[in-house]
């Protein structure tokens, strides 16, 4: 098995079945997920901002 599926099989966050192959994560890997996208959610966000402040304090460019 996939040494990166191995691993979150083994902290709990995935099932496994060898035939036929599948793959489901548990309440406790959906809840890292979740956890894990909001992280991201935030960090996207942060970086939004902090573009939308430089642009903002860049100055005006004269059209052509």
């Amino acid at each position: 098995m996939d040494l990166h599926i191995e691993f979150l099989r083994a902290a709990g966050y995935l099932r496994c079945r060898a035939e036929p192959r599948e793959l489901r994560l548990t309440p406790l890997g959906l809840n890292r997920l979740l956890e894990h996208i909001g992280a991201l959610k935030t960090v996207a966000a942060t970086a939004g901002a902090l573009v939308a402040e430089v642009r903002g304090a860049l100055p005006a460019e004269n059209p052509p």
